[in-house]
Formats: C-alpha cells, sequence, structure tokens
C-alpha cells in the first residue's frame, strides 16, 4: 500500500524527519524519475532550484542521487524562487524541474515541488503514481551506496529570469522616481528582486535580504508585513512588497503603509484587465479563502468568480480548463497566466506597479476600493489530523455559527496542507460578532483534537 506524500504544495514535513531524510528523499527523487521519464519527452535532464534554507544542500544532494539513478542528468539553478524554475522549464530542454523549498513555512521545514516540462506542478494523478512508485521493492533494491554524484551548476539562471520577467513588461516601462520597499523575507528573492527593481530605476530599501539558512520568513515577509509597514512610514516610500521564503507570492503595502491582500491585488489586476479587453471570458479564478468583499466588488464590476479549493495548484488547474488568464490567493499567490502558469511574486509586483504607474494614482486609492468584511483567521496546532465530521463539538458549533451568521457571513474549517495545523475562517458583519463565533469555534476544537 502506498504513503500519501503529497500535500496541496507537493511535499513537506519538518526537514530531518520523515519523509524528508536522506534515503527517502532518495528513494522519492528515483520514484519521481521514473515517473517522469514514463510520461514522455526526449530530454534526459533536469533543473532544480531551491530556497535559503540550511537543509535544502543535504536534501539536494540525495535528490541528486536519487534522480541519476533513474538516469536523470541534473542542472542545478541554485537559490532562485521557485517560479524561475517554471520559467526556466518553458524555455525548453528539460524534462521536469524540482524546487526544494517549503515557501512561507519555518525554516526548520523543508519540502519539494515538481514541475513538468510546461512548467506547472505536476498533476495529481502523477503525485499518487510516485507514491506508489516509492513503495515499490524495484526502488528500494535499486537504492545502493553509490558515489556522489555531482549537479551540472545552470550559471545563468538568474539572468535568465531577470530577462524574462523584464520581457513581460511594456518595452519602454521604467521605475524612475519610484521610492519603494521590498521585504525579501531572508528567501530567495534575497539578491535578485534588489536587482530588478534597482535596474529598473527604483530607490529601493531592501528588508531581510542577509539569509542565514535560518531566518527564512522568521517575523517578515509576506506572513509579517508590519516591518514593511514600519520601513515604509519611516522612509516616506510610495510602498513597498513582501515576499514569502520562495518568492511564489507576494503582499503590497500603500505609501500610509497599510497592507494590501491578495485580494485586492487580484480585484486590482481583473479590473484593469477588463478595461483593457485582456480578461479572457470575463472571469477571474479566486479560492475559498477570498473575502465577501472582494467577491462584491467583482460583480459589481460585471467579473465572473470562479471558487476552488486552496492552493494555487487549485487555482492554476482552473485557469487551464476554463481558459480564464487570471487567478490567485487571499495569501498572495497570484498567477496571470499569460505570462506563467504558476505564482511568481516577482513578476505579480511588476505586472501591478505597471498598471498602477500608467494610472498615476498613489496606492492608498487602491486600497481604498475594496470594502472587506471584518475577517479573523485562527490556526490552532493539532496532534493529528481527525476528519472534522468526526469531532462532534467541532462540527456542531460549525453548523451553530452557520445557522447564527445566515447569509450574513461565512466559515471555514479546514487542516493546512504544509503544517499540523487547523485553520478557522470566520467573516461576519461585525469585528465582534467575527471574533466572537471564531472563538467559539476554537474552543470546540480544542476539546476534540487537543
Amino acid at each position: 500500500m502506498s504513503r500519501r506524500l503529497f500535500g496541496t504544495d507537493g511535499i513537506r514535513a519538518v526537514a530531518g524527519q520523515e519523509p524528508l531524510t536522506p534515503k527517502t528523499v532518495e528513494r522519492i527523487a528515483a520514484a519521481s524519475g521514473r515517473v517522469l521519464r514514463a510520461k514522455g519527452g526526449a530530454s534526459s535532464k533536469i533543473l532544480t532550484g531551491k530556497d535559503t534554507r540550511e537543509s535544502c544542500g543535504w536534501i539536494e544532494d540525495a535528490l541528486m542521487k536519487g534522480f541519476a539513478a533513474s538516469g536523470l542528468e541534473v542542472h542545478s539553478a541554485g537559490v532562485i524562487p521557485t517560479s524561475a524554475v517554471s520559467a526556466l522549464l518553458r524555455e525548453g530542454g528539460f524534462l521536469a524541474g524540482a524546487v526544494i523549498s517549503a515557501s512561507h513555512n519555518p525554516s526548520e521545514f523543508n519540502g519539494i515541488k515538481l514541475f513538468s516540462s510546461d512548467g506547472r506542478k505536476i498533476p495529481d494523478d502523477w503525485e499518487r503514481e510516485i507514491e506508489t512508485t516509492v513503495g515499490a521493492d524495484s526502488v528500494r533494491a535499486g537504492l545502493k551506496p553509490a558515489p556522489t554524484v555531482m549537479a551540472h551548476a545552470f550559471k545563468d539562471a538568474a539572468d535568465r529570469y531577470k530577462k524574462f520577467l523584464l520581457g513581460t513588461l511594456p518595452p519602454d516601462f521604467s521605475l524612475k522616481g519610484l521610492n519603494w520597499v521590498l521585504d525579501c523575507a531572508n528567501g530567495s528573492a534575497s539578491k535578485v528582486a534588489p536587482e530588478i527593481f534597482r535596474s529598473l530605476g527604483a530607490k529601493v530599501h531592501a528588508l531581510h535580504d542577509s539569509p542565514d539558512g535560518r531566518n527564512i520568513n522568521d517575523g517578515c515577509g509576506a506572513l509579517h508585513p508590519k516591518s514593511l509597514s514600519a520601513k515604509i512610514l519611516e522612509t516616506g516610500a510610495d510602498g513597498g512588497c513582501a515576499f514569502d521564503g520562495d518568492a511564489d507570492r507576494v503582499l503590497f503595502a500603500d505609501e500610509k503603509g497599510r497592507v494590501m491582500d491578495g485580494d485586492v491585488l487580484i480585484a486590482l489586476a481583473a479590473k484593469h484587465l477588463k478595461e483593457t479587453g485582456e480578461l479572457e471570458k470575463n472571469t477571474v479564478v479566486a479560492t475559498v479563502m477570498a473575502n465577501l468583499g472582494f467577491h462584491k466588488e467583482m460583480e459589481k464590476a460585471g467579473i465572473t468568480v470562479l471558487t476552488v479549493p486552496v492552493g494555487d495548484k487549485a487555482v492554476s488547474d482552473a485557469l487551464e480548463t476554463s481558459g480564464a488568464v487570471l487567478g490567485g490567493e487571499q495569501s498572495g499567490h497570484i498567477i496571470f497566466k499569460t505570462h506563467l502558469p504558476t505564482g511568481d511574486g516577482i513578476l505579480t509586483a511588476l505586472q501591478l506597479l505597471s498598471l498602477a504607474r500608467e494610472s498615476g494614482k498613489k496606492f492608498s486609492v487602491f486600497t481604498e476600493m475594496l470594502p472587506k468584511y471584518p475577517q479573523v483567521l485562527l490556526n490552532m496546532k493539532v496532534r493529528e489530523k481527525v476528519p472534522i465530521e468526526q469531532c462532534p463539538g467541532l462540527a456542531k458549533a460549525i453548523r451553530e455559527s452557520e445557522a447564527r451568521l445566515k447569509g450574513s457571513g461565512r466559515v471555514l474549517v479546514r487542516y493546512s496542507g504544509t503544517e499540523p495545523l487547523l485553520r478557522i475562517m470566520v467573516e461576519a458583519d461585525t469585528d465582534e460578532r467575527t471574533r466572537t463565533i471564531a472563538h467559539a469555534i476554537e474552543a470546540a476544537a480544542q476539546k476534540d483534537l487537543l
């Protein structure tokens, strides 16, 4: 029987614990290589990238051994945003890509994200096939002590990624005169993001751009935008943006230091694309986390919203099947499908700056564009992810809360796909009501799960 390895965004765990141990990573890579080769493609080359976690080194070594065992030749782009691997794969020449990253998670976590040659995250059925192959005796037997396998260095990966980003902008685009703060989360964006913004003429104040292997996402970046807001106010900047550890998501803050989440950014982009006639199907894709205020704003603008489960992979799949070109998550994963089939924080930042500068408006105008319903999101650590329907007190609290709201708000309770957390989200018409309902559900969850 195969073991479930993949979650909502690849494989994710505490580094050094199963399945992220050297031998298991090697087996995962060997199994992945076999499945990827079976899916077709003349190339035997695989492209790898990683974020700045100290565990990335030994995980990459284990991946190399496993990929080599399956007949693949590894080319390493080194530390680079996750989406850069997607962009480079689309240039051709590779069978697939693998990124070592735990995205927004703390430094003790790490993960493996696999991409097909078209730059998309591999389909669910490929993941299931890899899980089955990992458990096969043939993979276990084939992994015996072997000499160190060296990867070929992809030396110009960062330059080619920057060229790709610039190619998505108008030929005469410039950020000259822009005073901007960048919070790089001590992650993959630490070098490339300030470089590209400065090359476009912006005055850049770089924050958290000195990774040491352990400080990635630590009180900084998209999950902790307070320092971004403070720096904007301190420097009198026009605004700023914060990336997460692997730079596949971004949040903005306006010149007043007010944070603009993914809902605001998607709404801004959707309305602009509709005005220019570029919003295919007049549709945008969002996840179940999108605020009710976002839905009302899109309805007012005459834009259809397709709602999908949490995860940028779900967004990407919906864009592919629907023909829409824009989608994303409240967390800041935003996909401009015309340019790339996966979330890219730096690409998103540049696209939004392009349309904002075209409008000539300050960012505070866009912040105030989207009135949002009060929302509370609570994260509760759990020992085991017991199905919610098997938690009588929690299930009852959810039913009672939904009845109490009667269409004036909503409740969403789910387990994180990447961490041992129960996520409780409540929206209602007042702050007090929202907090009261959220904490009542949390109390019920604690009785059932702790």
